[in-house]
């Protein structure tokens, strides 16, 4: 059993963290990018074992990154995904999978809160606005969602009708959400 080299294994760790970060891939996305397991991903993000060359190659080839760019101790400079055409190409090739994707996994946290969480809470029951919906979220919940987000989500549940939504200025800028069907308080 190899010892583990930890200055080079926080390097690495360190680089494929900013990498993931960059592109917005989760470990799940590079596994699939890759071929690389899951179990091993993680492994090297907690620098828990040294990587090996076949596996830096694969990583590199997914980023489109030399090997010695994971290794390098510098701040790594790297282009954009549409620059990035191994990245542009996975993105292209893998569109609708969220767990692939850091900003999706994010979007479905705050979907499956709305959903089964709010959905179900009176305060909807009146006409409320985005951002007093984030801050009912906050205080009742403890939980702190992009407001954006929210948005995003709020405008979704309309579309599918578990929402009203009214434009109390007729300007098509301010937006108040309520229940559909009302749920009584109990």
């Amino acid at each position: 059993m190899n010892k583990i080299d930890y200055a080079t294994a926080e390097i690495v760790s360190k680089n494929l963290e900013f990498l993931m970060r960059h592109f917005g891939l989760t470990v799940h996305g590079v596994e699939a990018g890759t071929g690389i397991e899951v179990h091993t991903i993680n492994r090297i993000l907690s620098k828990s074992t040294n990587i090996s060359t076949s596996t830096a190659k694969k990583i590199a080839n997914l980023f489109g990154v030399t090997v010695d760019i994971l290794f390098a101790s510098k701040p790594i400079k790297v282009k954009g995904i549409e620059n990035t055409p191994s990245v542009k190409l996975f993105y292209e090739e893998n569109p609708l999978n969220d767990k692939y994707y850091q900003v999706r996994q994010k979007e479905n946290v705050v979907a499956r809160f709305l959903r089964s969480v709010i959905a179900k809470d009176p305060f909807l029951n009146v006409a409320q606005r985005a951002g007093k919906i984030s801050s009912h979220i906050k205080l009742k919940y403890k939980k702190e969602f992009n407001r954006e987000t929210v948005n995003k989500e709020l405008a979704r549940m309309c579309q599918e009708g578990i929402l009203e939504r009214e434009d109390h200025t007729g300007h098509g800028a301010v937006f108040y959400y309520k229940l559909k069907f009302p749920i009584k308080d109990d």
